[in-house]
């Protein structure tokens, strides 16, 4: 299920805290911090806000096997005794139903901030591949085909560009056939390409 998971910091297994009920027990940090994740998966089960009623630290130890693990986690103040039963401080920063939702969130924002620096290192990988000599070399030949003259308005005083009619995924720039390619001049190219947006952003991956 999409909510079974807990939200952990990277840095959780060399906590102090961790080091701390490790020496305590006289157990390994990564058994350490393997209890902990037990008892912290068993509460976000079974608890909405971190206060479980009648929970002993009795039973605490039983649900990770390991005798003194609550007493020890009780020392670190990751584990509270409260009346009726045990309480998980900070609960709703890294376990239930609201940290999950502010770890998505922050997961989708990332994506969503990484995607505009894809997007801008592809049109910076067309636009090199623009300035190629294979490219250079067959848009003049392009140019000299058509005497200089933009094939839709027939403009000849203008910027000259050579465009692609349509493009083949995985082809360069200087790789389509002749018949595939098109003098046009700059206004006529921007209209072709949405009146005035970016050309390369237009063009898939080369």
């Amino acid at each position: 299920m999409a909510g079974d998971w807990l939200k952990v910091e990277k840095d959780t297994p060399w906590k102090i805290e961790i080091l701390f009920l490790a020496d305590r027990l006289k157990i390994s940090r990564h058994e350490a911090f393997s209890r902990c994740f037990m008892i912290w998966s068993w509460a976000d089960s079974h608890s909405a806000d971190g206060f479980v009623q009648r929970l002993s630290p009795d039973w605490v130890d039983v649900l990770v096997g390991l005798p003194g693990f609550a007493a020890a986690l009780i020392e670190t103040g990751w584990l509270r005794v409260r009346s009726g039963g045990l309480e998980f401080p900070h609960f709703n920063r890294h376990m239930g139903q609201s940290a999950k939702a502010r770890g998505l969130a922050a997961r989708r924002a990332s994506r969503a901030r990484s995607r505009p620096a894809e997007k801008r290192s592809a049109r910076s990988r067309y636009g090199e591949k623009l300035r190629d000599p294979r490219w250079q070399r067959l848009r003049l030949e392009i140019m000299q085909r058509d005497e200089w003259t933009c094939q839709k308005c027939g403009a000849k005083d203008r910027t000259l560009h050579v465009h692609h009619t349509r493009y083949l995924k995985g082809r360069n720039p200087w790789d389509y056939p002749p018949e595939l390619l098109l003098t046009l001049c700059e206004d006529c190219h921007d209209g072709v390409h949405g009146h005035g947006q970016t050309r390369n952003a237009s063009a898939p991956e080369v």
